[in-house]
């Protein structure tokens, strides 16, 4: 059996729209190394758990 569940995590939209506002001080390079950052916590969170481990792919788009 195969489930595909998407989503697109609130916290990137948030960094995507701060990254565009010049009034953030928040830039492209700094949304890149957070979005790295969610991306890597969030693989390990999952990795961490005995019910999802192994059991799903998370895929970074730019």
């Amino acid at each position: 059996t195969f489930s595909c569940v998407l989503e697109y995590a609130t916290p990137l939209l948030t960094l995507h729209q701060m990254s565009h506002e010049s009034s953030a001080g928040f830039g492209e390079k700094e949304r890149k190394q957070q979005v790295l950052l969610f991306y890597r916590t969030l693989s390990q969170i999952l990795e961490d758990s005995l019910e999802s481990r192994n059991r799903y792919r998370l895929v970074l788009l730019n």
